[in-house]
């Protein structure tokens, strides 16, 4: 009896959402600095009822898009979002608040795999909860290891040459440029399970909402795929170099439009062109877009996402621009840098030369690089593997 009655409420639910019926009142849309959230309130309105249920299932076959909040509330079963997710939230109230499993919740679990700034810097660091997974490539030991944020627990969990990592509940997902399991690749956070879902020289990998979003090495197409590895799909047979996805929409340079600034939506419907600029390093957040514009000198600008409100950041020399919370960090004349993200209170955190800065925490990791000299000759350059704090504070080399 309790399975029909839940199978007759799933059915009437998500033939709401394919058709946009309602339920309940519209929701209230989270604001991003505030991550707190009650486990299956997706429409953040104080409760879990049956209009949680319709926006998720309307989320899944993409009718409307989540904030990352509602997708945390949204992942009550803590392994990522999935149909899963909807059954339990049916389950929560045919048993009139029987709670959701307590296995759901053994940490906060990531409403996506990555930050947009870490991934635009090839994704050599990730957090979650408070593990941090990094990788190394300059150390005598590297691939992928985890530590706390409180410095303990550290360990090696793979040998992978690696990059593009992102940590979704219990899955890390990440390229791997090894000769095995060369390809789009997940692990269990503790390096167990190791399996390739594609064999594509994948790219820019973004894990949000279920689905795995890549540039395929091979051609520039932008594709995604299930977290599973099934459902793979093409959704642009445009060139892409850069994207970064945020409330729905996937921004983009257009290869076919020399470069230009455009945004679909993530079914890869509804293209359209935002600007002229030729933007790299896309950062895009629910309400500003941030990139290093290439036929500006790769000036920092920001735009609105409808492509309203152009404006240039910052004018000054800077490279591998991190876009993170309320500041941008950044590689600047013999140093690392940072500024708010209206360009101004600009500070040195460190000299030297720095490469693709990714930032976990209150840490900046990143990789030094240090060029050797014969008098006049060049004779080498040595990279290191190193992390320093977002104040400037307690510079280490990663061993």
């Amino acid at each position: 009896m309790l399975k029909r009655r839940l199978r007759a409420i799933f059915c009437l639910i998500l033939a709401f959402a394919l058709c946009g019926g309602v339920f309940s009142a519209a929701p209230v849309l989270a604001q991003e600095d505030d991550i707190s959230f009650t486990p299956g309130d997706i429409n953040q309105n104080g409760t879990v009822d049956i209009g949680d249920a319709r926006m998720l299932l309307q989320f899944l076959v993409e009718k409307t898009a989540l904030t990352d909040r509602q997708m945390m509330a949204a992942n009550v079963d803590g392994q990522g979002i999935s149909i899963s997710c909807a059954r339990l939230i049916l389950q929560y109230l045919v048993d009139k608040g029987g709670g959701f499993p307590d296995a759901a919740w053994p940490y906060p679990v990531n409403a996506a795999g990555n930050t947009a700034g870490n991934i635009a810097n090839s994704g050599f660091a990730a957090i979650q909860g408070d593990w941090i997974y990094y990788i190394t490539g300059y150390n005598d030991d590297d691939g992928i290891y985890r530590i706390k944020t409180d410095d303990s627990g550290k360990e090696k969990i793979s040998d992978d040459q690696a990059s593009f990592l992102n940590v979704v509940g219990e899955w890390l997902y990440f390229r791997s440029w090894g000769d095995e399991f060369a390809g789009l690749c997940r692990m269990k956070t503790d390096g167990s399970g190791k399996e390739r879902l594609s064999d594509d020289p994948a790219m820019n990998i973004v894990v949000t909402g279920g689905w795995i979003y890549y540039i395929n090495g091979s051609g520039f197409g932008l594709y995604r795929m299930k977290t599973d590895g099934g459902g793979r799909k093409r959704l642009s047979a445009r060139q892409v170099f850069d994207f970064s996805i945020a409330g729905g929409w996937i921004y983009f340079n257009n290869q076919a439009d020399h470069n230009k600034l455009y945004r679909m939506k993530t079914d890869g419907s509804g293209s359209e062109k935002l600007c002229d600029d030729e933007p790299m390093k896309i950062h895009a957040f629910d309400d500003w877009i941030y990139y290093e514009n290439w036929n500006d000198d790769k000036n920092i600008y920001r735009i609105k996402p409808d492509g309203s409100g152009r404006q240039m950041i910052s004018d000054e020399l800077a490279f591998q621009c991190n876009v993170t919370g309320d500041r941008i960090y950044y590689s600047g004349v013999n140093g690392i840098y940072r500024m708010k993200t209206d360009g101004t209170g600009r500070q040195q955190l460190c000299g030297g030369d720095s490469d693709m800065l990714n930032v976990v925490g209150d840490w900046i990791y990143y990789y030094a690089r240090d060029v050797i000299y014969e008098g006049d000759e060049f004779v080498d350059i040595l990279y290191y593997d190193c992390r320093i704090k977002t104040d400037g504070t307690e510079w280490q080399i990663v061993d």
